[in-house]
């Protein structure tokens, strides 16, 4: 597909869990899991790795945060002054649905993904 990924998600991740680069397009994504919705925090955190990130790689970025749940007022209006694209869990369900991709696929991917570190 042209994609390199890089799995940044550690305790020093400067904000960024995933780095996605394409020749076309590069993107910073912040994965959320959460029982609650979605702080501002979570952007903060992706425009600030999005600075750290674009120094770093000399490439600019587009960011993304992901998340299990919804975001709170505080966060869209935050994200839509940076250009933070948010996906909560409808566009996620909505996504999964168009491509249909199944567990089975995400193991197949993950396991692939794992025999190559």
């Amino acid at each position: 597909n042209g994609w390199l990924t890089e799995i940044k998600g550690s305790k020093n991740d400067k904000g960024a869990d995933i780095a996605v680069f394409r020749n076309d397009a590069n993107y910073l994504i912040q994965v959320k899991q959460s029982g609650s919705k979605i702080s501002n925090n979570a952007v903060q955190e992706i425009t600030t790795a999005k600075c750290y990130y674009e120094e770093k790689y000399h490439e600019e970025f587009k960011v993304k945060v992901v998340s299990n749940n919804y975001f709170g007022e505080s966060a869209c209006i935050l994200a839509a002054s940076n250009n933070v694209y948010l996906v909560n869990r409808d566009n996620i369900e909505n996504l999964l649905t168009k491509y249909q991709i199944t567990l089975k696929d995400i193991y197949k991917i993950e396991n692939l993904r794992l025999s190559n570190i």
